[in-house]
């Protein structure tokens, strides 16, 4: 009887082990798997935005994430405000570096949990960007690109989620086809 017990053990830890990075990989991708959208929230003026947190990279990388929301914000005429102050929408942004050691391709998971002002979860956008081959240091292979390409994606669901006027959306449009 114990050593089928241990053996039970066993195989329950070997299971664990092997199925915890695709849990991990769930949990991040949430209801969506890309940044496709569905339905909208009715526009009824400015809203403000506030971004709660922001994890998963170091701290130079979140620096510079925090550089590519503002520049994209900007773009977009979109009102982000400190996340200290009132907000209509208050966003958590995960991001997580991973490779396929088969593919040889690491990229940059990406999810933004989108809360109302009673801070009830409303939507989650995500995506993932390819930064290169993989490596030791993937976190070291995402450039600025690859940060202006994920907040350009992630505002651009946002804006169409959240069925915001076509200047914040066109505006971003306008910028990035005169480059």
């Amino acid at each position: 009887m114990s050593v089928l017990r241990r053996a039970c053990r066993a195989a329950s830890r070997l299971f664990m082990r092997a199925c915890t990075p695709l849990f991990a990989a769930l949990a991040l991708a949430g209801c969506a798997a890309n940044a496709d959208i569905t339905g909208s929230l009715p526009y009824t003026g400015p809203r403000t935005l506030a971004f709660e947190s922001i994890d998963g990279p170091p701290r130079p990388v979140f620096e510079r994430v925090v550089s590519a929301l503002k520049a994209e914000a900007e773009k977009r005429d979109l009102p982000v405000v400190s996340h200290t102050g009132p907000a209509a929408y208050r966003v958590r942004a995960y991001l997580a570096a991973s490779s396929e050691k088969k593919k040889k391709q690491a990229s940059i998971a990406w999810a933004w949990d989108v809360f109302d002002e009673r801070t009830k979860r409303s939507f989650r956008l995500s995506g993932e960007e390819p930064v290169g081959r993989a490596g030791r240091d993937i976190w070291a292979q995402c450039d600025d690109a690859t940060l202006a390409r994920i907040a350009a994606k992630g505002f651009e669901a946002l804006t169409a989620r959240l069925d915001l006027p076509a200047v914040a959306r066109a505006s971003a449009d306008s910028a990035s086809s005169s480059q």
